[in-house]
């Protein structure tokens, strides 16, 4: 058939791989989609921990606070400022509980489980680094599989010329006939057989073949464009999805130095009270600003979590190939 069968065979042996390429990208993607799915529950399910330890800590202030009143030791204003405070903290903690279902249905969707399945998680680890730099990274971006099953594709694209290129070259092929005869109906006593050799070729749509060719020539020109932007892409979200990372990491550590000293001001203002240096909403703002340290530490914690993530994927990886 002048290459038709043989390069339709071709062809739909290329696409049989690029599904199987584009299947496994597909679950990558969830897998990566289950993976921050579990990093937001996590995170929702400690911030719900550490507001619950908050609200604790504000109604300790608080209680201490109204003895001191009754006492006539500090003034009712502070008192009020501290109960405000608490209101404030029960109504983020409800919040947060809230947050916590939610995260727990998006997790047992993104698994394909029930909706009404309830995970109690660890607490997210703290990051580590991730290894290699953003060169050994984009190396293992020119496997990724959609971008392998892209360039499947346009290898079945660029044999479609040769398929078109069929049109002009004769249709070879074996005929046999054969025929009984007779005088009576249904009669067999004599026999005709032929066995010819036949070729057939199309002399009158020269125009539409040539056509088809030449569309099929740009077409596969374009789809090597297209290919090569793709790959320019990737190799952009990689360069991005490094430095996120990178930022991520790093924007961590900071926090996590700030709780630290949040931590010491609010320990250092509690000893400072005792002595009645510093007033109750000076412990108030101090308790205030450990608890968003906190926040800011386990966010910033959840965020170098997911830039890891997403990097191995982009990268061509499997997410779980960044997990300590």
């Amino acid at each position: 058939t002048g290459g038709e069968l043989s390069g339709r065979i071709a062809q739909a042996d290329l696409a049989a791989k690029a599904a199987a390429d584009d299947a496994t990208w597909a679950g990558n993607q969830a897998a990566l989609d289950a993976a921050k799915a579990y990093v937001m529950l996590a995170q929702a399910e400690e911030y719900e921990a550490l507001l619950t330890r908050s609200r604790d800590t504000v109604q300790a202030h608080v209680d201490l606070a109204r003895n001191y009143v009754e006492q006539g030791m500090i003034v009712r204003s502070e008192l009020l400022r501290a109960e405000v405070e608490l209101s404030r903290v029960e109504d983020m903690l409800e919040e947060a509980h809230g947050r916590v279902m939610v995260a727990d249905a998006n997790l047992a969707y993104r698994l394909g489980a029930s909706q009404d399945t309830v995970w109690t998680l660890a607490p997210l680890p703290s990051p580590v680094e991730v290894q290699g730099d953003l060169a050994s990274w984009l190396a293992t971006a020119g496997d990724r599989k959609d971008l392998a099953a892209a360039r499947q594709k346009l290898a079945a694209g660029e044999l479609e010329e040769r398929v078109r290129r069929a049109a002009f070259y004769p249709t070879v092929g074996l005929v046999a006939h054969g025929d009984l005869v007779d005088d009576r109906l249904f009669g067999g006593h004599g026999r005709s057989t032929t066995l010819m050799a036949v070729a057939k070729i199309n002399l009158f749509a020269g125009g539409s073949d040539r056509a088809a060719v030449a569309a099929a020539r740009y077409q596969a020109e374009a789809g090597r464009h297209d290919v090569a932007r793709f790959e320019e892409g990737v190799r952009l979200q990689v360069r991005k999805a490094y430095e996120d990372e990178v930022t991520a990491r790093s924007r961590y550590a900071t926090a996590a130095k700030a709780l630290d000293a949040a931590r010491e001001v609010e320990r250092i203002t509690q000893e400072r009270f005792r002595s009645g240096v510093v007033k109750m909403l000076d412990l108030v703002d101090a308790t205030t600003a450990r608890r968003e340290a906190e926040t800011r530490e386990l966010m910033a914690r959840a965020k170098a979590h997911e830039a890891a993530l997403e990097l191995a994927t982009v990268a061509g990886r499997t997410p779980e190939s960044v997990l300590p």
